[in-house]
């Protein structure tokens, strides 16, 4: 038995593939943690953009702290969903890209706010960011929208 065919068959796939409600809570949960995410990166990343220059950057150190707890409820809830899918999800395409956007995404808010946190001029609002900065808010963006679209996607083209 190889490990997706194993996965399928845990406690945990079981349970949100056979409750009344485990799947719905757990999509539910899922959805939750990408609005506190995609939110905050959307945020963050229009401020670099030079949205609403009048709010200090640092309010974002303590928005990614809630942005990391939405994080993890998606990694849980990912996991549990895709536990109990795996098999069909690790062969859809649409899966594969919002896995790829999100790891790409996280690297570029990874590199945004070493950027943010580099720059002393955009701290106060004064300056506005570098090209170089101002794209990899783009990049954020882009990322984020495009695993969302992606994560929509996978609902219409996966198999049960």
């Amino acid at each position: 038995m190889n490990i997706l065919e194993w996965l399928v068959t845990t406690p945990i796939a079981t349970w949100v593939t056979t409750s009344a409600y485990g799947y719905y809570i757990c999509l539910s949960g899922h959805a939750i943690g990408m609005a506190v995410v995609a939110g905050t990166m959307l945020m963050a990343a229009l401020r670099v953009l030079g949205f609403s220059r009048h709010t200090p950057l640092s309010m974002f150190d303590r928005l990614f702290k809630i942005a990391w707890a939405g994080f993890a409820l998606n990694l849980v809830t990912g996991v549990m969903l895709f536990a109990a899918n795996a098999k069909n999800l690790s062969a859809n395409l649409a899966f594969l890209l919002k896995l790829g956007f999100i790891a790409v995404g996280g690297l570029a808010v990874y590199f945004l706010w070493r950027a943010v946190k580099s720059d002393d001029r955009l701290q106060d609002g004064e300056q506005s960011a570098t090209l170089s900065t101002k794209l990899l808010a783009i990049m954020t963006l882009g990322c984020w929208v495009a695993a969302i679209v992606a994560g929509r996607i996978i609902g219409y083209t996966i198999s049960y």
